[in-house]
């Protein structure tokens, strides 16, 4: 072995020994840096592709956006007449919804912004003519549960919002608040209005069905003042 081989093999285990790299060893040698094999040419896909967003995509689109809705407003013209009070909420609610949840997603989108208005304004448009009723099915507790949970207690809230609501309220009978001395068994919100006096409300004045007793047995119904 020459000396050259050998002074090679004590500066490769000083390097070692104190985890210098091989650019640290060349930089405090003095040498140039290694040269930086080129970077690999990477095909244009966009270039091969064909645009999607052109003119002609955009304007078909925009033309398939209008004979669907103007497919479905002729359509609901047509059998408007022959629908009854409930198949009118279903048809007008429904589409309704459909529009304002879409009016949300082509607002998060750049490529769709330009729908978030045309979509709001057809949501207006249509929201009036339905009825939204939601409620959980489940009472809420005031305390946290086992599960750190709120669930499984006696009321909770329902909303009532659409054309013939009285809104822009809350309703309730003799509120006790959340005090722990006015809470049903000291943790369970207290029921001061029945679901079933709203809803009876709503099925007699809105879906025009005056047989309370046959939907809610057993029960008679007070009315709230919840419809116009």
């Amino acid at each position: 072995m020459s000396e050259r081989d050998e002074a090679l093999l004590e500066i490769a285990a000083i390097a070692r020994r104190h985890g210098l790299t091989a650019d640290e060893v060349r930089a405090a040698i003095g040498g140039p840096p290694p040269a930086e094999a080129p970077a690999e040419a990477t095909p244009d896909v966009s270039a091969t592709r064909p645009s999607r967003s052109g003119p002609l995509a955009r304007a078909f689109a925009y033309l398939g956006g209008t004979f669907v809705l103007a497919g479905l407003v002729v359509f609901v013209g047509t059998f408007w007449q022959q629908m009854n009070s409930a198949e009118r909420i279903v048809v007008t609610l429904g589409s309704g919804l459909a529009a304002f949840v879409l009016a949300f997603l082509a607002n998060g989108s750049p490529k769709r912004e330009r729908l978030t208005t045309p979509l709001f304004v057809l949501a207006v448009l249509l929201e009036p003519g339905g009825m939204l009723v939601a409620f959980s099915e489940f009472g809420r507790n005031v305390r946290e549960n086992g599960s750190n949970g709120t669930d499984h207690g006696r009321a909770s809230a329902l909303f009532a919002m659409g054309k013939g609501i009285k809104g822009g309220r809350v309703l309730t009978k003799n509120w006790p608040g959340l005090a722990r001395e006015n809470l049903e068994s000291g943790q369970d919100l207290k029921v001061t209005v029945d679901y079933r006096d709203i809803l009876a409300e709503i099925v007699q004045n809105r879906l025009a069905n005056p047989n309370l007793g046959v939907v809610f047995p057993t029960w008679t119904p007070t009315m709230l003042g919840v419809t116009r």
